[in-house]
């Protein structure tokens, strides 16, 4: 998430979740791989099977890796920051000139 903040330049929104979402995607590839190579037959019988369950390790740790990227990226970029301003704002600004709902006849 660092990295990405700091050496990757932005200039829409997107730009800045999308690299995000790369990170994790290549987090949960790459350690699902790994995994995937460690795990196999260490003898018979019992031993038949040993190692982690690849495609857990990968989504677990991609999931993490995608969350800690964007706790880091979107906060600190400039055009998500400006981006969400932009939407509360219209967003405050459509409720206030909403009518006022209207009284329940009883």
């Amino acid at each position: 998430g660092w990295y990405v903040h700091r050496a990757r330049a932005t200039t829409r929104a997107w730009h800045a979740p999308a690299a995000a979402g790369v990170l994790g995607l290549t987090a949960a590839l790459g350690l699902g791989g790994l995994t995937l190579a460690a795990a196999g037959a260490a003898g018979p019988g019992r031993m038949a099977v040993v190692g982690g369950d690849a495609v857990l390790v990968g989504a677990v740790a991609g999931g993490l890796a995608l969350a800690g990227a964007l706790l880091v990226v979107l906060p600190a970029d400039p055009h998500v920051r400006a981006a969400v301003a932009r939407t509360s704002r219209a967003g405050v600004a459509r409720l206030r000139n909403r009518p006022a709902p209207a009284a329940a006849d009883d």
